[in-house]
């Protein structure tokens, strides 16, 4: 057994991305999941061009304030607990 405990707040932010932006797979140890924690302002635009995944999944869950997730099938508005999953090969 293993056991890992991150202080998330204490990890580097990135330089390419136009809000905050910490990648927590690595301290934490992971190697099968990508685990990122995202910091915005209002109106301020998080990380990614339009783009999916050929195999992996991916999630986001919005601690507080919102989140509008552009697909096309329509755009997704995500309040504070709110989870969207995206499943390999959705574009988002």
């Amino acid at each position: 057994m293993g056991y890992r405990l991150v202080e998330t707040g204490s990890v580097e932010t990135t330089d390419d991305r136009p809000c905050e932006m910490r990648r927590l797979a690595d301290p934490a140890g992971l190697e099968n999941v990508a685990l990122n924690r995202f910091t915005a302002e209002p109106g301020q635009d998080v990380p990614l061009a339009y783009h999916y995944h050929d195999e992996q999944e991916e999630a986001f869950y919005v601690l507080s304030g919102r989140l509008a997730v552009e697909t096309p099938e329509g755009t997704f508005e995500l309040g504070p607990h709110d989870l969207f999953a995206v499943d390999p090969g959705s574009p988002q």
